[in-house]
């Protein structure tokens, strides 16, 4: 029944409910593991974490073993074990410690529930970035503390006052309600301090004006998707007036060859990274059948007549001959960018740092595993579609009055992370752009309210204005306290931030 308990509050706290249980989940737990109710053995009390947090996993990550149809459950189940390390971190610290006051338990029980979470983290990021505890408290002030004490700061907060809600039944007097009375102060001083914090943030109104571009194309739709972006951009600079700045989505072009970029700078733009080969990839883009826009398309033929500056999501390559010899090997490395093109040629360009697992890489562990095992099964191809950027730099926007502004880009799983120098970049920056692609989720809303929820803490901590264009669904204007002040449902639409009323509470669907 206390296990129960458990698992109806943790589900409660994640979308859809979004309720504020996440701080009590672990109230019914603490006496399994410190009480009279507590294992004799701390294996038991590690098998009844592992049984708890996967079940909890399990059921707010439904949509994954969908999505994952090509590995079936399996893998979702893998995914929702390595999900319930914190909580048998928590589990056999409070088992190990029960002699000990709970009020002294409770920091180290926290302390290996981060460890476990940054583990995991690095280790199967993917599965992370939609359970991890500050998505919980997305809807509550508590969340504004992730500005001063970053995600996993914030993990240990919340897991420390979860541990001190219940009476420290092995100990008499006042020692008992210690732990309890902590837990209130420190729940009140998250929660009314989370409040002082975002009272505090100054709101200015969004410095230049931006269209993002959401195309949702369906299956039946023939067209390629640049087409409808292009549709939907010339109908709203008509009707609406030009902007500073056009957003795409992530793949909105095909894939454009370094080599045939104008670039329209003091310097030519500079591609220093240093990457090893990984021999040819296929350079067809893998969204469109039809002929692809590329990048020296676009800026030629539908940049010049937008008269403005455009951020888009395309494939950029970059071909290396490894040497002078009639035998040379050409090899291509594809990298997912962000381009910013004005009308005269290509401003500046954004190679995404962190490629998500599976989908555009394959993660060092995984190749590891399968090179090790090469003697014994047959080896999987674990080349990456993808290379990963080396360098991050803000690009500079002009408007259209000649002032000019600093943008930073992250495309699609970059918004998860809160690590990356988008969001911890020295250089004031007037907004953080993410171009999103959504394709693989699209049936799935849940994964697109947590990718919101996400960007919110990105505007918590960075202070920033956050532009979300996303290809299907939730395209939006997140302001720097963290609020969603506009946001497109799914279908094909443009949303403006100068169309949008920048007031404190507004909120506009």
């Amino acid at each position: 029944m206390l296990a129960g308990i458990s698992i109806f509050l943790f589900t409660r706290a994640f979308t859809p409910f979004c309720w504020s249980t996440y701080l009590f989940y672990l109230v019914p737990l603490v006496p399994l593991w410190r009480g009279k109710l507590a294992p004799r053995l701390f294996e038991l009390a590690a098998l009844e974490a592992v049984l708890i947090g996967t079940i909890s996993s399990w059921m707010i990550t439904g949509y994954f073993a969908e999505m994952s149809a090509s590995y079936g459950k399996w893998l979702h189940l893998i995914c929702c074990l390595v999900n319930s390390l914190p909580l048998v971190g928590i589990a056999v610290t409070l088992h190990w410690t029960h002699k000990w006051a709970l009020i002294m338990a409770a920091p180290v029980a926290a302390l290996a529930a981060v460890f476990f979470e940054f583990a995991h983290c690095k280790v199967l990021g993917i599965t992370w970035v939609g359970t991890y505890p500050s998505l919980a408290v997305a809807e509550t002030p508590i969340v504004q503390w992730v500005s001063q004490l970053s995600p996993f700061g914030l993990s240990f907060a919340l897991t420390l006052t979860g541990c001190c809600w219940f009476p420290d039944w092995n100990k008499a007097g006042l020692v008992r309600w210690s732990s309890t009375f902590l837990a209130l102060v420190l729940t009140t001083v998250l929660w009314h301090g989370g409040r002082v914090l975002e009272k505090n943030v100054s709101v200015r109104p969004m410095p230049f004006s931006a269209m993002m571009v959401q195309a949702s194309r369906s299956k039946d739709d023939s067209r390629p998707s640049w087409k409808i972006l292009n549709e939907l951009t010339r109908s709203s600079l008509q009707q609406d007036g030009p902007a500073d700045l056009i957003l795409w989505p992530e793949g909105s072009l095909g894939v454009s060859n370094y080599s045939d970029v104008h670039w329209a700078m003091d310097e030519p733009y500079k591609h220093t990274n240093e990457t090893k080969a990984v021999g040819e990839l296929d350079t067809e883009h893998p969204a469109d059948a039809s002929p692809a826009l590329d990048l020296g398309r676009f800026q030629r033929e539908l940049a010049a007549e937008y008269k403005t500056q455009c951020l888009v999501g395309c494939t950029m390559l970059k071909r290396v001959v490894t040497d002078a010899s009639d035998s040379a090997k050409v090899i291509n490395y594809q990298y997912n960018c962000g381009c910013l093109t004005s009308p005269t040629g290509v401003v500046g360009c954004h190679e995404k740092l962190a490629l998500m697992p599976f989908h555009e890489e394959s993660p060092s562990w995984l190749r590891f595993l399968w090179e090790a095992t090469a003697g014994f099964n047959s080896t999987p191809n674990t080349q990456s579609r993808f290379e990963a950027g080396k360098n991050f730099r803000p690009l500079s926007l002009t408007d259209r009055l000649g002032k000019r502004h600093r943008i930073a880009v992250a495309i699609c799983y970059e918004s998860w992370l809160s690590w990356l120098p988008q969001y911890h970049s020295q250089e004031n920056l007037d907004a953080i752009c993410h171009l999103v692609y959504d394709g693989s989720y699209v049936k799935f809303p849940l994964v697109n309210q947590r990718m919101l929820q996400s960007i919110r803490l990105r505007a918590i901590e960075s202070r920033t204005w956050q532009l979300v264009c996303s290809y299907h669904a939730s395209s939006a204007i997140i302001d720097p306290r963290g609020r969603i002040v506009a946001q497109l449902p799914r279908g094909q639409s443009v949303l403006r931030t100068d169309e949008v009323v920048f007031s404190l509470d507004s909120t506009r669907q």
